[in-house]
């Protein structure tokens, strides 16, 4: 799955920090997976996803305070 199959999925990442790994690209994002306020957080290397995890229905503001 590439960057853009998981926009197009989900919409636009809730946040989204970027960084380098190797020497590569890459992006920390999380989505909004459903309405109900499931999250899920994806990691992508040069746009190719690497790992994701499931937030669950955890609120957003705790994911993003580390709680």
């Amino acid at each position: 799955m590439s960057m853009g199959d998981a926009q197009a999925l989900f919409g636009a990442p809730k946040h989204s920090v970027s960084y380098t790994f190797k020497g590569h690209p890459a992006e920390y994002r999380i989505y909004e997976i459903d309405r109900n306020g499931s999250f899920a957080c994806f990691d992508f290397i040069d746009e190719v996803l690497v790992s994701f995890s499931d937030g669950g229905r955890i609120p957003l503001d705790q994911i993003l305070s580390g709680r």
